[in-house]
């Protein structure tokens, strides 16, 4: 047809000079002359082995060579008449290209499939929708098939392939260059209904290697632990918060004691109120890097605006059935379609429940309200601290760029072959086009991707050329397929052609947006009412419907259910669901150097454990170990923040406890701080202070009512002079502590509450301390609305000591004794209770850590029910086969000839009389069989045909009807009826059954090697 050369000669005007031999795109950025480039190629010796940064290199002539053609469809071994035509076709356009553009780059058009049969590469894309819900979105099945398929390299880095297998092929074999991966990829989003297309085109060398040791691992990134942690409340409140309500600092701990750092426990902790691995619906974003790379931001959202419904599920969905996918991973799924159209970030950091943030909850704070300080820290110190840390990201950075400068400069920079996959806005709501990387799973924003130029892209629609080579980015360019000045496509969609005829004019020669309207498949004009008759459409695709079984679906990673990943200063082990004894799915391991030798954090994440456990955070130079837990436990725990002699904090869910504990923070031998919510006696707070008891200190007695001699306490952090000073009767108050050496006094019990605004402020208690020491109680109450003073007791247990008695207001009525010893009375009986409280959580608290142990000593990993069902299918089908296996060794196995040869003497030397009765033997005895049968079912017919004849003649002869008679009757009838009914159909199929059984055991006889006399002539 003269259509392409019509078409083709308006883009010769086009073509800069000096063409490079590929896109133009590609020399953006070189430093080097064409001399230069053009001598170092012919250096280049491109016959040694290329290798990714994994050590994979490239054996598709291997597996190529052990194709068989007669075993695979006639589709793969040859072409039909319409595919030649097709190959023809295409031909001729490759000819008139390379004739105008004899500069540019060989078009990758028809290779060779895996039985050497030239294909169009259209007709390799094979679209299909995978049965699985959590592929159906593009991160998703990106990341999926990232891990499922390895990469390896091309055999030649500056050439395409000679041979593009069949996605099938590729499956099988689970292993693939970049065009292999983007093939099959691009089959499966174009089967789940996005604008997908396979590019060819250039890239740098990290991605061609698959080189992500210059890369953050996105499970690194901020927001990491959302997505894999349970449901939280907004009222959560965080240990930072709880911290600073007892006047706790970053700086310091209880008691003066060095503490953990609260920066790094906030960041240990979920925030985002996530599902347990990716359960329900997600809307995330996407934000723009350097690179232009889309990470998944974690944000919950509606994805019924993408006209998606996810089911909610425990874990991921990884076997796709109730379960909703990785999950939690660097290869969480993403909804792109949502989060594509998101431009903005969170501001900040700040974790539901933490200051800074509203919440319409809580009650309005008094503005008159007395805020703790807390420790005051030193300015100086902060400001020198912030200096020496600047120092070392400065120090650290200029090391990392030295070395990244010392790298060796890539000889082939901007002629790397790669393939990748575009996915146009307009379908599945997706708004904004976005690339889609194969090898690594990630997406790009089109005009901020690492790649350096485009060839060609093409689906199962149609090619097209990239006829744009002046632009000075050559990744900004327009992706309007509909502008023939900008893509060269090959054939002709019928359907565009029939509505642009039906289109008026204006609308036809109308300019199209470059993003944003909806995406045709491929538009042509056709000249010429004699020319719409020969539009050649493209034939279907040559390769069979794509399959992922459900166990390669569950395996996730290649051939052995793990993968192992380098990133920038860490590294990430990967593991399928129940793969790992301890239900490991994914460890992060971050370093202190680009070398890798220095671990600083290990994140493991869990799946499937009884236990609950679903993330642990460990810090090796600092001792500390957070674990993170999924709601269900009895206890309630949360999370497990322990930083070894030094501290430990428990963390409790919402509402899971009656006693409404949500915290224990605990340092070491010096003070205990729980704190509760929604209590009824409203208790906000009750802390202890401690120091570790002496031998023969506890001589007293241990309920507190009892009085002792003097003091034989050493006090953690006093002088000696203040020691000598402590003296007099005191009460001995312990709790048992046999793991740090020995039992733990108690010096002071501090209780704080919440207003109960029910109550008068002068009877509404806000803290209450007891000192066990000192022997004295400090009750502190509320303040009144508009008051700047409030009242206050002190009692001391002593009864020379007169009590200090405070109230509010110059006109407050003064108390009587009785109401002051029966105050006294109330706050001793208040001590004993607390007291009995704090013992009760050490005991609880000691059961929990108790438990941990065990728990971890033996690990239990839980099914679904359909896994268990799976397992004993197979367990069936192994058991099965197995006693088939031991039937045939066994001698005295018995099959459907063996009784009827048992009378020949030698049955390796069978005659044929001998074989010939056997065979009719058991052709009679299977006849005589079934014809026994249906004589059975036949007498039982006949027998309820007679009770029912019997049954209708007495009925008629009976003259006198008694009341209830007519109903027995037809009642049993209407049983027989039944009966009868079954017993025919039953009848019937016996006799049509029998014919095909008595067909198929003639056919085994047959085949039967044992008689094989009677049928070797």
């Amino acid at each position: 047809r003269r259509q392409w050369g019509l078409r083709l000669r308006g883009h010769e005007q086009a073509v800069p000079a000096g063409w490079p031999g590929r896109c133009g795109a590609a020399m953006a950025g070189e430093a080097k002359s064409a001399e230069s480039g053009a001598s170092e190629a012919a250096g280049l010796d491109l016959c040694d082995q290329v290798f990714t940064y994994e050590g994979v290199f490239n054996t598709k002539g291997e597996r190529i060579a052990t194709v068989q053609p007669d075993a695979l469809p006639a589709s793969y071994a040859g072409n039909s008449r319409k595919e030649e035509l097709c190959l023809e076709y295409v031909e001729n356009f490759v000819r008139q290209f390379e004739a105008l553009f004899p500069e540019r780059a060989k078009l990758f058009v028809t290779p060779r499939n895996e039985c050497g049969i030239a294909k169009f590469v259209c007709t390799t894309v094979r679209p299909t929708q995978l049965p699985f819900k959590a592929l159906y979105k593009a991160s998703s099945a990106a990341a999926f098939f990232s891990h499922y398929l390895t990469y390896e390299p091309l055999a030649n880095p500056t050439e395409p392939p000679d041979v593009l297998p069949s996605p099938s092929f590729t499956l099988y074999h689970q292993i693939g260059d970049a065009f292999d991966l983007s093939t099959v990829l691009c089959s499966y989003l174009v089967g789940a209904g996005y604008d997908a297309y396979c590019v060819h085109g250039y890239a740098p060398r990290d991605i061609t290697l698959l080189d992500r040791t210059k890369e953050t691992c996105p499970l690194a990134e901020d927001g990491k632990l959302r997505d894999l942690q349970a449901d939280e409340e907004v009222e959560d409140i965080t240990i930072e918060d709880l911290r600073e309500l007892q006047g706790w600092t970053q700086e310091t701990g209880a008691g003066g004691a060095p503490g953990p750092d609260p920066a790094a426990e906030a960041a240990a902790l979920p925030g985002g109120g996530g599902q347990a691995e990716g359960e329900g619906t997600g809307e995330e974003k996407v934000s723009e890097e350097k690179t232009g790379g889309i990470e998944d931001e974690g944000k919950e959202g509606d994805e019924q605006k993408a006209g998606e419904k996810q089911g909610p599920g425990e874990a991921a969905d990884l076997d796709g059935e109730g379960k909703d996918a990785e999950a939690g991973e660097e290869d969480a799924a993403a909804d792109v379609d949502t989060m594509l159209a998101a431009d903005s970030v969170p501001v900040d950091g700040a974790l539901p429940g933490q200051p800074g943030q509203a919440n319409s909850g809580e009650p309005e704070r008094d503005p008159y309200d007395v805020k703790a300080t807390g420790v005051l820290a030193s300015e100086y110190l902060r400001q020198m601290a912030e200096r020496a840390e600047a120092d070392m990201e400065r120090k650290t950075k200029t090391e990392d760029e030295e070395e990244a400068n010392s790298v060796e400069p890539d000889h082939l920079e901007g002629r790397r072959v790669h393939s990748w996959v575009l996915v146009r806005a307009g379908k599945r709501m997706v708004d904004q086009s976005f690339f889609v990387e194969p090898t690594t799973g990630r997406l790009y924003h089109v005009n901020g991707s690492p790649y350096l130029g485009i060839e060609a892209i093409w689906n199962n629609k149609n090619y097209w050329v990239n006829m744009q080579q002046g632009a000075e980015d050559p990744m900004n360019i327009s992706y309007n397929l509909d502008m023939d000045e900008y893509w060269e496509y090959i054939f002709v969609d019928p359907l565009a052609v029939a509505r642009q005829e039906q289109a008026p004019a204006n609308d036809v020669d109308a300019p199209l947006e470059q993003e944003g309207g909806p995406a045709d498949e491929t538009s042509g004009v056709v000249e010429g009412k004699e020319e719409k008759e020969d539009i050649l459409d493209l034939p279907a695709s040559w390769v069979e419907k794509l399959a992922l079984s459900r166990e390669s679906f569950r395996r996730r990673y290649n051939t052995t259910g793990q993968r192992t990943q380098l990133f920038f200063k860490s590294k990430l082990e990967s593991y399928a669901e129940h793969l790992h004894v301890h239900g490991l799915v994914k460890r992060l391991t971050l370093f202190g150097d680009r070398a890798r030798t220095m671990p600083i954090e290990v994140r493991e994440y869990f799946a499937n454990r009884r236990d609950k456990l679903t993330l642990r955070v460990r810090h090796p130079l600092q001792g500390r170990v957070v674990e993170h837990f999924a709601q269900g436990r009895a206890s309630g725990l949360r999370q497990i923040d322990e930083v070894t002699g030094k501290s430990r904090d428990l963390v409790f869910y919402q509402g899971a406890r009656l006693d409404g504990l949500a915290c224990r923070c605990e340092s070491m031998g010096s003070k205990i701080v729980e704190t509760f919510e929604g209590r009824d006696d409203h208790l906000v707070t009750r802390s202890l202070k401690l120091c570790v008891a002496t031998v023969g200190e506890l001589g007293g007695s241990v309920g507190g009512g009892g009085a002792t001699g003097q003091a034989g306490t050493r006090f953690a952090g006093r002088s000696e002079e203040k020691k000598a000073d402590v003296g007099g009767p005191k009460n001995a108050m312990t709790l048992p502590r046999s793991s740090q050496g020995g039992d733990l006094s108690i010096l002071k019990m501090k209780q704080v509450f919440s207003r109960d605004h029910d109550r008068d402020a002068d009877q509404d208690i806000a803290k209450r301390t007891f000192h066990i020491q000192e022997g004295t109680i400090s009750v502190i109450y509320h303040y009144a609305r508009g008051k700047i003073t409030r009242s206050s007791r002190l009692f001391n247990k002593d009864p020379s000591v007169v009590p200090e008695i405070k109230l509010a207001g110059s006109f407050a009525q003064p108390l009587r004794q009785s109401q002051i010893d029966e105050e006294f009375q109330l706050h001793l009986q208040a001590e004993k209770d607390c007291y009995q409280n704090v013992r009760d959580a050490e005991r609880e608290t000691q059961d929990i850590l108790a438990l941990r142990k065990r728990e971890e000593a033996n690990i239990v990993l839980e099914k679904s029910i359909f896994d268990s069902a799976r397992d004993r299918s197979k367990q069936d089908s192994t058991k099965e086969a197995e006693n088939m296996v031991q039937e045939e060794k066994d001698p005295r196995h018995v099959d459907y000839l063996t009784p009827f040869l048992q009378h020949i003497p030698n049955l390796k030397r069978i005659k044929r009389e001998e074989a010939e009765a056997a065979r009719d033997a058991c052709l009679k005895s299977l006849k005589e069989r079934l014809l026994e049968r249906a004589n059975i079912i036949q007498c039982r017919l006949d027998d309820e045909n007679a009770q029912l004849a019997k049954k209708q003649a007495a009925f008629q002869r009976s003259r006198d009807h008694v009341d209830g008679a007519d109903q027995e009757f037809e009642r049993f009838c209407s049983e027989a009826m039944f009966r009868i009914q079954i017993l025919e159909q039953r009848l019937a199929r016996h006799e049509e059954s029998a014919l095909s059984i008595y067909a198929n055991l003639d056919q085994k006889l047959r085949n039967d090697p044992r008689i094989e006399i009677l049928y070797s002539n």
